[in-house]
């Protein structure tokens, strides 16, 4: 027994509604180059986090996305390492009033009244191509986006955030660009949920900025 899985064990004590770990390195992973994940903390920490009902468990390390349950308990790889964009997963967000359901939607407001909205599983169990959606606060490094700025830093700093991003896969982007685009909302996305611009087809406008309010209903 370490110091620090006694700190855990007794920090995990406390009468909350919801109990959330996070350390560096999952301890499952499909990843080739991580296959099985780290063994050692399954073997130290799995009774911990199971006899004191751990909800959920975030990781980081493996530069993918992947969501696990085992004994109960979410493990999530959050697979965005290195990235300069900081936030939120939407499903976590959606915790604060108690999640949603699988007929529940979302609705994720800006102050000038433009909102966009998902259903049940494009928060909860997002395909590889959109990838999760994530409510970010922080950028680490300006680019261009639409010829604009995104500023650097915290808002006001970054001055599009709060923004909603979408952590695509590349697997069909000829360029292998993370990009969530036109053909994979028409695949990804149910009918009603598509967005379009002038009668075009556009995923800009899923990319809400300066995020306000969010709304289940």
């Amino acid at each position: 027994m370490t110091d620090q899985t006694s700190w855990l064990k007794e920090d995990l004590k406390s009468d909350t509604t919801w109990k959330f770990v996070s350390f560096h390195h999952p301890p499952y992973s499909s990843d080739e180059r991580h296959f099985g994940g780290w063994i050692n903390f399954r073997d130290c920490l799995g009774d911990i986090l199971v006899n004191n009902s751990v909800d959920a468990v975030f990781n980081g390390h493996v530069h993918v996305y992947e969501r696990y349950e085992e004994n109960g308990i979410k493990y999530v790889v959050l697979g965005c390492g290195g990235a300069p964009l900081k936030g939120r997963m939407l499903w976590i967000c959606a915790a604060l009033w108690g999640g949603m359901a699988p007929e529940d939607e979302v609705s994720i407001y800006s102050p000038d009244g433009y909102h966009v909205e998902f259903n049940y599983i494009n928060v909860y169990e997002p395909q590889s191509r959109p990838g999760p959606m994530v409510l970010c606060w922080y950028n680490g490094g300006d680019t261009k986006i639409d010829g604009g700025r995104q500023g650097v830093g915290y808002p006001p700093n970054y001055y599009t955030g709060m923004c909603l991003v979408f952590f695509a896969d590349n697997s069909t982007n000829s360029e292998g660009k993370h990009t969530f685009g036109n053909w994979d909302m028409y695949e990804c996305l149910p009918e009603k949920l598509h967005h379009f611009y002038e009668l075009y087809p556009s995923t800009n406008g899923f990319t809400v900025k300066w995020v306000e309010e969010i709304k289940g209903f």
